[in-house]
């Protein structure tokens, strides 16, 4: 026997539910989405040509030889004419989408393909492709053109008509998550500090905050600290009717900032179009009643239908029977703050609703928890204690520099060894350049390629092994892979740590702001040196060349370490120096139990008169800049070159495009032509 007060609390748990689900399934107005889809099309025909390759589909593609990094290896690319041509597809995908033109299958056609792209190359991989692949996937379920769509024009009964409340939120929630999530990344000490972005300042789109600020406060103050309260604030800015209009004025200046400051692709006007997402689903409607006579009959399309939708299709509201004032009649009698699903409108609710709310649920769990898999998939770390950069919005965190990388291939059989270049079984695009190295899973991926490229040149037992060296957040350079060990043979586990990646020497990261200083007192005493700080592990050596043209000098920061240089031999404590001879090869072997910072004085001794010929260049310049009517002319002439260079380089980039898919197209053609003869 079931008691009253289960009763109660069953009671109240379903109420709770029903509104829940009815606020979830509330129609709105549908023309907020729709803007957002005619961006998003439009942008997205930009990012497949320029920020998906399009123009170097035969240089990635082209050769099936070459090594490629793709999420699973059953994953294969088609061939460089196919490739074109789903490209293409894309292409006619992104602009049927930005039209409204046989919308569904356009935007599950483009999620297939784009999410193919990014599955067959992790190296590309970045919060903003992530990003840009949620978006594909969320119009594929959605109804986005119920509104400025041809569809609307070809089927009336889609033209104007409401959508459920949870397709606005889903947006809303993904582009919350990017702020928010990016803010708690930022709690990095290398952000809090003023590490992670140390450059920046000097950029002039800071120029204003200089005549307050120094560049050091700019940087820590105005990049790192206003940047994490941004990220972490901008997304309850933008959520409250309050505070929206300052969110949305924080949210265009941090985009055009950053489109500005950074190279990456269409992101920020993605961003800044997502924007208005966050107002009243009918915003664009009342900026197009602002405007007078006809404009309105073209822009608004069918405004009745969703009166009628709101009024539950009670009425007939056919638009040879309406008009104006009736219209008026209509919303003046009705109270359109009420929710559309109340306690009459509970039995509405079908499965197929509670389908929707639990996948809409699942997906947000897993948005939380996916930016913190790494804790997981520990196979894709390396010593900066994250995965793969893509899905975790830790943006901007981390800079590399890798100056360093050696790859040997050593033929167990014969015991002779090769020497590559880093690059050779890789064609030359700078993403693939920049991320295989960082990754263990990709790591793995190359030395496996490298083996089977070994075999075919006579090599029968080969083992690769990688010698790589990076520098994080301008700190000293340190190996990252255990160059010792055979990558062929090594275990890898996705769930498992990688034990051949070197661990990061944290506890060395207090001489940052001493490495800071010192490189700056270097820089003003002198303009012909430069300083290069290294931290290596006991046992382990490194070989470097000194050029003809410069004398370099060794110091110890911290442990020894020995030196050899052809017969000769000496060891260096903390504090000691070494000047070492130019033109000529030595190996450093660190010999303490623990490990040694040391860095590289460097001197270019063939500089002659620098400081003197820099004085004058600063003379020069500076009475070109108190003439102010020519400067302001070099600034005209110099931002006009900067856009004719950038639209040239534009149209050279879509010629290519053009004659390249011409090309696939009536090699395509051929061999349709073949089979079928």
């Amino acid at each position: 026997m079931v008691s009253k007060s289960e009763n109660s609390y069953q009671k109240i748990d379903d109420t709770l539910l029903t509104q829940i689900m009815a606020l979830f399934h509330q129609p709105v107005d549908p023309s907020s989405l729709a803007i957002t889809r005619i961006f998003y099309g439009l942008l997205m025909m930009f990012d497949i040509t320029l920020e998906r390759g399009m123009a170097i589909i035969n240089v990635k593609w082209g050769n099936p030889d070459s090594c490629i990094f793709p999420l699973f290896d059953f994953i294969k690319p088609l061939s460089s004419d196919w490739m074109h041509m789903l490209y293409l597809s894309m292409i006619i995908a992104s602009f049927c989408i930005c039209i409204g033109l046989k919308y569904h299958f356009m935007t599950t056609w483009l999620a297939i393909c784009y999410w193919y792209i990014i599955l067959l190359d992790k190296t590309a991989w970045n919060n903003h492709t992530y990003l840009l692949g949620l978006f594909a996937l969320f119009f594929s379920v959605t109804d986005a053109n119920r509104w400025w769509s041809v569809d609307g024009l070809l089927d009336r009964s889609k033209c104007n008509t409401a959508i459920p409340l949870w397709q606005l939120l889903l947006f809303r929630f993904q582009i919350f998550m990017v702020y928010f999530y990016a803010g708690i990344k930022k709690f990095h000490p290398d952000w809090i500090s003023g590490h992670s972005m140390r450059s920046l300042a000097t950029h002039w789109i800071f120029s204003p905050f200089r005549t307050l600020l120094t560049i050091e406060q700019i940087n820590l103050h105005i990049v790192h600290h206003c940047g994490l309260a941004f990220d972490l604030f901008e997304g309850f800015l933008l959520y409250f009717n309050t505070t929206r209009p300052v969110g949305l004025i924080l949210g265009c200046y941090f985009h055009f900032t950053n489109a500005w400051i950074f190279q990456i692709g269409i992101f920020p006007y993605i961003m800044l179009a997502t924007l208005p997402i966050f107002c009243n689903p009918d915003w664009p409607k009342h900026f197009v009643r602002k405007l007078r006579g006809h404009r309105q009959n073209y822009l608004v399309l069918n405004r009745y239908l969703f009166l009628s939708y709101r009024f539950n299709n009670s009425l007939n509201l056919g638009d040879t029977t309406i008009n104006d004032g009736l219209e008026n009649q209509l919303i003046k009698n009705y109270d359109f703050t009420m929710p559309y699903c109340s306690s009459r409108r509970k039995s509405s609710l079908s499965k197929r609703n509670y389908i929707t709310f639990l996948f809409f649920s699942l997906y947000a769990v897993l948005q939380l928890c996916l930016p913190f898999s790494h804790q997981i998939t520990k196979g894709y770390i390396a010593w900066d204690g994250h995965g793969l950069y893509g899905y975790s919005w830790d943006m901007m965190i981390r800079t590399w520099i890798t100056p360093y990388t050696k790859i040997t291939v050593v033929d167990n059989a014969t015991q002779q060894y090769y020497d590559l270049k880093p690059n050779t079984f890789i064609h030359n695009i700078p993403t693939i350049n920049f991320r295989w190295d960082s990754h263990p899973d990709m790591m793995k991926q190359y030395a496996m390629c490298i083996a089977r490229h070994a075999k075919k040149f006579g090599v029968k037992k080969p083992a690769v092994y990688f010698d790589i060296w990076k520098s994080l957040n301008y700190r000293f350079q340190q190996r990252l892979v255990n160059s010792n060990i055979d990558l062929v043979s090594a275990e890898w586990s996705p769930w498992k740590a990688t034990s051949w990646i070197m661990p990061h020497l944290n506890n060395l990261t207090w001489w940052t702001s001493e490495e800071i200083d010192m490189k700056m007192n270097l820089l003003d005493k002198t303009y012909n040196s430069s300083i290069n700080y290294i931290a290596d592990f006991p046992g382990f050596n490194i070989n470097k060349f000194i050029p003809v043209d410069y004398r370099a000098n060794v110091t110890v920061l911290h442990g020894q370490i020995q030196i050899q240089l052809h017969n000769y031999k000496t060891i260096l404590m903390k504090n000691q120096s070494c000047l070492l001879p130019s033109n000529s090869t030595h190996q450093i072997t660190v010999i303490s139990n623990q490990p040694a910072v040391y860095y590289y004085q460097y001197e270019d001794i063939s500089f002659q008169n620098k400081t003197t010929v820099h004085k004058e260049h600063k003379l020069i310049l500076k009475k070109i800049l108190n003439d102010s009517q020519r400067s302001r002319m070099l600034i005209e002439n110099s931002l006009f070159h900067a856009v004719h260079h950038y639209f040239y380089l534009k149209k050279r980039v879509y010629n290519r495009i053009i004659i390249k898919t011409v090309a696939a197209l009536d090699n395509i053609l051929h061999e349709i032509q073949s089979f079928l003869s």
